[in-house]
């Protein structure tokens, strides 16, 4: 009989990773795709149990796109929806820091925070550092590290900064450390619903002016 394949045998060996699914993720209790009026509900709920908390609702636009959202001022807790669904939540946490010091803090900060990550949603699809997340085109926030699972890709702008795009739905977090306060933002976003909502987004301005005509 022949000895099997090491090299099969290793393979096999290792353990399999199944790839997140980004359905299955909520932020506060919003998944992607919920309907606008339960996760604006969810939105509100946690904002009242903020001391200091104001809870909003508003339009907002993006690259033209116009989105409702629900937002909680306070963490930064908002969700944004098209056409009564879901398809960005975003939250944004700020963490006090008593010692700072130490010359590897923020890396192993940084470590910490990512097996944490990774224990709860697996091995992330993208990892980089110093990039600017953007949404649908616009430039957000900069983060000193990002994860991200899901659909999600790196490129560079035109100024040779790094950015971090979601394509398809994703899963963000990025971690960054300044003085002595740290910030850890989480994302979903479904990138393919506001993709198709901006193809079908009038153009011109003739058509943009006869987008607001009721016939």
């Amino acid at each position: 009989m022949k000895k099997p394949c090491l090299t099969l045998l290793a393979a096999t060996a290792l353990p399999a990773f199944a790839a997140l699914d980004i359905a299955s993720v909520d932020i506060e209790g919003i998944k992607l795709g919920m309907n606008e009026k339960e996760s604006a509900a969810i939105v509100k709920a946690y904002c009242e149990k903020e001391k200091d908390g104001k809870y909003e609702e508003l339009p907002m636009s993006l690259n033209e796109i116009n989105f409702n959202v629900s937002i909680c001022s306070l963490n930064d807790f908002a969700a944004f929806s098209l056409d009564s669904n879901t398809v960005l939540v975003g939250t944004e946490q700020e963490i006090n820091l008593d010692n700072i010091n130490d010359k590897d803090f923020i890396k192993n900060w940084q470590l910490a925070v990512q097996e944490k990550a990774i224990q709860k949603y697996g091995k992330p699809i993208l990892e980089a550092d110093n990039v600017t997340i953007t949404l649908n085109g616009q430039v957000g926030e900069t983060v000193q590290h990002a994860l991200c699972w899901g659909g999600c890709k790196t490129r560079s702008s035109e100024s040779n900064k790094s950015e971090l795009d979601a394509k398809e739905k994703a899963l963000l977090i990025g971690l960054s450390i300044k003085g002595s306060k740290a910030t850890i933002i989480r994302m979903l976003i479904d990138e393919t619903a506001i993709n198709a909502a901006q193809k079908n987004a009038p153009k011109t301005e003739a058509e943009k002016a006869a987008a607001k005509v009721n016939l």
